[in-house]
């Protein structure tokens, strides 16, 4: 039998949109940046239907490992609505559209990311979508074919999608600040979109997961100029993080400039739940209470805070789905939350 979420809390508080239009000078006093200086084909290595999901359930298989070991109750793997071979061969082919890796310039570095779009943009004027991946320097970095899967619903609704590799990862110049001045690789991408004589600068959006959760919240307290975000096992509060995986202190020690003579600054300014003021557009959040990597009590925190802030918000949670909530989240959800804000 289907389950049902556990929780949705829903806040529909009105929400002065014209903020969301502000200029973005200011975020960097380079006037290269934005710049896409490459921009190829993308290249897709060899994979079948059933390779493929052999490796989701690979990796499923080792995230519940995990999560089972600590307690948690993921569900089975066969509970995943992967696509059939039928669909997926369609979203391998992705025929009418096209797949570009593009190098574009942030803070006088080059920053590798992806641009997804129809082949024919004669004419049109479409709605922009940015992605902010999970993961640091390497680890979750985009590859072509993962992100074709990622985007390819968003396009066949009309978005353009754009993603960023983050500096010192990806094979993007620069060291990755997970969260310090790795933001303007967010922000500059947004520029790069306004450059596309077929994006429409007035509906720009942004989505996040895991740590392109954190990405996504801080590029708003910037002054971003989108409309909605959507955010998926969001890294809310960091301090939270450390205490649940000593491991990601380790790794803040090493990315977070400074972080050990002002640990509780770096904490504080790279979680959200903190500064839900500053949250200044609709945010739909999602998360399982058996994911590991973020622990489904930030999800919950910050809603908490968004709601005392009397903030525009859905909140969905989701009983024993795991990171990236991969069995209850349907690539429609995005799409109907966005279209909802759209000018």
């Amino acid at each position: 039998m289907k389950m049902r979420p556990l929780v949705v809390v829903v806040s529909r508080v009105a929400l002065t949109l014209s903020v969301l239009l502000c200029s973005a000078q200011g975020w960097s006093t380079d006037p290269r940046d934005g710049t896409i200086v490459k921009s190829e084909a993308c290249k897709m290595a060899p994979l079948t239907h059933a390779q493929d999901l052999e490796n989701i359930k690979k990796d499923y298989e080792s995230e519940s490992a995990v999560a089972r070991g600590r307690g948690l109750t993921p569900l089975p793997f066969d509970q995943l609505p992967e696509p059939t071979e039928a669909d997926w061969t369609l979203i391998r082919a992705h025929e009418g559209f096209e797949c570009r890796q593009i190098r574009y310039m942030s803070d006088g570095l080059e920053i590798n990311g992806f641009l997804y779009k129809p082949v024919n943009t004669n004419g049109r004027r479409l709605p922009v979508v940015i992605i902010n991946r999970g993961g640091s320097r390497d680890f979750g970095a985009w590859d072509p074919w993962r992100f074709t899967r990622s985007a390819y619903e968003y396009g066949k609704a009309g978005f353009v999608v754009l993603a960023s590799q983050y500096r010192g990862g990806g094979g993007s110049q620069g060291e990755d600040e997970f969260g310090g001045a790795d933001v303007d690789d967010v922000l500059n991408l947004i520029t790069a979109a306004k450059s596309l004589n077929y994006a429409d600068s007035r509906n720009i959006f942004m989505a996040g997961g895991s740590r392109g959760g954190m990405m996504t919240c801080l590029a708003i307290r910037r002054k971003a100029p989108i409309r909605a975000a959507f955010i998926v096992s969001g890294m809310f509060d960091l301090e939270e993080n450390a205490k649940d995986r000593p491991e990601m202190k380790r790794n803040f020690e090493q990315m977070i400039p400074g972080f050990r003579e002002h640990e509780a600054e770096a904490y504080r300014d790279r979680s959200a739940v903190h500064w839900a003021q500053e949250i200044t557009v609709p945010v739909l959040i999602l998360h399982g209470t058996a994911d590991w990597r973020v622990d489904v009590s930030q999800a919950l925190a910050f809603a908490q805070e968004l709601q005392r802030q009397k903030k525009t918000y859905e909140l969905m949670i989701f009983p024993n789905d795991s990171h990236g909530v991969p069995v209850y989240r349907r690539p429609s959800t995005p799409i109907e939350w966005f279209k909802k804000f759209m000018q």
